[in-house]
């Protein structure tokens, strides 16, 4: 079946109070269809990347090969940004995936996180001078 993108009202008929959990995987798709658009994953095979404008979801397979750094970069961030990176690679346990910033912004308090993980994920938003993770 297709995901169907609804309407606010259409989403609430769905989950009215949901105790028995009857809810379908296909209701589910539609909620995030819905709710989020659909996001366009960039890939990342490369062992070093730095966040595009319109990079939302990173889709890192350089991990087979090599360790990763993702550098975010201080032009592109702003208030609410929403950037998710994933080991699609499977193999962020023997090759890291290194994420910095480019300035002297922090990462949830850091200067750097890492997924070290196989795969695993890190979402990260913005609120315009630093980034936090979720």
């Amino acid at each position: 079946m297709a995901d169907t993108v609804r309407t606010k009202s259409a989403l609430l008929a769905l989950f009215p109070d949901n105790i028995i959990g009857d809810i379908s995987a296909q209701d589910q798709r539609d909620f995030l269809v819905s709710t989020m658009g659909s996001i366009t994953r960039t890939a990342v095979n490369a062992a070093t990347y730095n966040l595009a404008t319109d990079d939302i979801m990173l889709h890192v397979t350089y991990t087979v090969t090599g360790t990763v750094v993702i550098t975010l970069l201080t032009a592109q961030m702003n208030d609410g940004r929403v950037v998710h990176v994933c080991d699609a690679g499977g193999n962020a346990t023997a090759n890291n995936i290194v994420i910095n910033t480019e300035g002297s912004e922090k990462i949830s308090g850091q200067d750097t996180q890492t997924i070290n993980v196989n795969n695993n994920s890190i979402s990260l938003y913005s609120d315009g001078s630093n980034w936090f993770i979720f």
